[in-house]
Order: C-alpha cells, then sequence, then structure tokens
C-alpha cells in the first residue's frame, strides 16, 4: 500500500468521526428540544421506533444544531398526532 493510500483511509475514517458526532449532536438537541417542549421521553422514543432521529429526519445542509433541534421536533410532534389520531 502506498502512504499516499494510508493517508486517504485516515482522512476519510476523520471526516466518518466528524460527521457521526455531528449526528450525536443533532440528535441530543432534538431529544433535549422534545422534552423541553413536554414530550415524555417515552412518547418521543415511540415515534421514533427504534431508528435515530437523524435518519428519520435528516439535518438540512449548514442548518445549525438549534435550528435543527426545534425543526427535527416540530416533524416528531406531526408524526406523533397523527399517530393518536390514527388509534
Amino acid at each position: 500500500m502506498s502512504p499516499s493510500r494510508g493517508t486517504d483511509t485516515n482522512v476519510v475514517a476523520a471526516m466518518t468521526e466528524s460527521s457521526e458526532a455531528l449526528n450525536r449532536d443533532y440528535a441530543l438537541e432534538a431529544e433535549r428540544e422534545a422534552t423541553e417542549s413536554g414530550m415524555a421521553i417515552q412518547e418521543y422514543q415511540a415515534v421514533l421506533k427504534g431508528a435515530v432521529v437523524t435518519a428519520l429526519i435528516p439535518p438540512k445542509h449548514l442548518e445549525g444544531i438549534a435550528a435543527y433541534g426545534v425543526r427535527a421536533v416540530g416533524e416528531v410532534l406531526v408524526r406523533y398526532l397523527v399517530g393518536e389520531a390514527e388509534r
């Protein structure tokens, strides 16, 4: 393997770790926003059905973490209310 190949792999690994950390920050902010908005954590998790919120509601390009939290929780609440109406 050439030295440049190893460097490329390291860069990709670092970018992946950075992306995963950012997704965790977005997900934590959405959870915080949900509970701050009065949603029980169990209700929030039930809407997600085991998925990570950033997989269901991806952050927009250059979207701030706080803005994402508000938007994601708005979408989660809509899904929650639709689910309640269907029961």
